[in-house]
């Protein structure tokens, strides 16, 4: 007997395309910023910051974020 094959049914739905402008609406101040308990992660959008700085670490010393520890800063080349 042959091999039963199987074909997937075309989507219903219009393929996708994303500008170069996307990335820019999903982040409206060039920035986002996510929280944790002793740290704050900065991410910054390409071309927003003159310094190409791309990401922010900072560590602090307790959890109310008051006594800096650390500052790490990673930029694009």
């Amino acid at each position: 007997a042959p091999p039963r094959v199987f074909e997937m049914p075309r989507s219903w739905v219009d393929s996708i395309a994303i500008s170069e402008k996307d990335p820019k609406r999903r982040w409206p101040d060039g920035k986002r910023v996510t929280r944790f308990r002793k740290a704050n992660l900065e991410e910054f959008l390409p071309g927003v910051n003159a310094d190409r700085l791309v990401t922010r670490l900072t560590t602090y010393r307790d959890p109310t974020c008051s006594e800096v520890a650390m500052v790490k800063e990673w930029y694009s080349n």
